[in-house]
């Protein structure tokens, strides 16, 4: 407890200068590399060391400008090339500075338990130094979740963390992330959780719970079971169709309609006929053309009339043949050869219907 109060008692304590100073001695550093006893692999490899020092020199430059995705990738490539603790204290501080603590730390910690010889270069001393007295802030901002997994085989579940899978040890112990928008999700091979998407604060204990479900298309019931429910279900579908009984009300109501308007016009003119005619005194005497004026109205009166009675007819007849055929549809045929029906019918002399019974 003393060694991390110490730690973080030190925050802040590297001041611009003494930042320049580390950042002076890193550059010194690359000059001197391929004498530093830190690293065997390139001791002898002139070009490989060049190429190390150019991509560090690079890189701290980037991380100067504020480009720290850029730094990084330089100086990881550089630490590929050719070890140097200066390089992962900068990629450390990179990660610090994306709002990764999680790699921040680790990055600190490998720097502290490298062991150094007593002549290493005086940028590798400071780039320890450094490590030792940032390693608390960056702690303090890492954040820890613990998952459970609730629900049907919840032992056997994968769980993923932003849609990476994760290992299964992870259920139960308190995992270390990065603050920000973290999203949580196990599944199954017969269902899945929702996925849990949770705002993860700096150096926050939060627990998330995953509730497994099983899917919904899973069947519930045996295999005996289903053709069951289904046939019982098909059952009623099994009698006559009443479409045809629509048809024929139809047709009625149509008639109706028709009869109806043309009653009420017959009606009209026929009255209409009446008045001119008292109007015109025809009862004793009317001239030619009241007369022809009063027989035309009269004629388009019978004319209204007869349609109106044609119109009730086929009304009349549509209902009748609409009330036999729902009757008949509620009767499945014994015989599919002997189905009954009825059909209405309208010709220009006679409306009826035709049909088996």
């Amino acid at each position: 407890m003393r060694a991390v109060a110490s730690r973080r008692a030190s925050l802040g304590r590297i001041r611009p200068a003494s930042a320049g100073a580390i950042f002076a001695l890193c550059l010194g550093a690359l000059s001197v590399v391929s004498l530093a006893s830190e690293s065997t692999a390139w001791a002898d490899d002139t070009q490989q060391t060049a190429v190390a020092r150019s991509l560090a020199k690079d890189g701290l430059e980037a991380f100067r400008q504020g480009d720290y995705e850029g730094a990084l990738n330089l100086l990881a490539r550089a630490e590929n090339v050719y070890h140097a603790t200066t390089h992962v204290l900068y990629m450390a501080r990179c990660h610090k500075e994306l709002g990764r603590p999680v790699e921040a730390f680790e990055l600190y910690n490998r720097i502290l338990r490298e062991k150094q010889d007593a002549d290493a270069p005086a940028a590798f001393i400071a780039s320890k130094e450094a490590a030792g007295n940032e390693i608390g802030e960056v702690e303090a901002l890492i954040a820890y979740v613990t998952l459970e997994v609730v629900g049907p085989d919840a032992e056997s579940a994968i769980l993923s963390v932003d849609e990476k899978e994760v290992p299964a040890e992870l259920v139960g112990a308190r995992a270390p992330v990065n603050p920000g928008t973290r999203t949580f999700s196990a599944r199954t091979q017969d269902g899945g959780s929702a996925t849990s998407v949770v705002e993860v604060k700096s150096g926050a204990r939060q627990t998330v719970t995953l509730k497994l479900q099983a899917n919904r298309d899973t069947p519930t019931g045996t295999a005996e079971e289903a053709p069951l429910e289904s046939d019982s279900r098909a059952a009623p579908s099994s009698g006559a169709s009443r479409v045809p009984a629509y048809v024929p009300f139809g047709i009625g109501a149509a008639g109706l309609a028709v009869g109806t308007v043309f009653s009420v016009r017959h009606f009209s003119k026929a009255g209409e006929a009446k008045d001119d005619f008292d109007a015109a005194g025809c009862k004793d005497s009317c001239t030619s053309d009241q007369k022809r004026k009063i027989d035309a109205i009269d004629d388009q009166a019978a004319r209204a009339g007869t349609i109106g009675w044609i119109g009730f007819g086929v009304g009349a007849a549509g209902l009748v043949g609409g009330v036999t055929a729902l009757v008949l549809s509620s009767q499945p045929p014994k015989d599919e050869a002997l189905k009954k029906g009825v059909t209405p019918y309208l010709g220009w002399s006679e409306v009826g219907l035709h049909g088996r019974f």
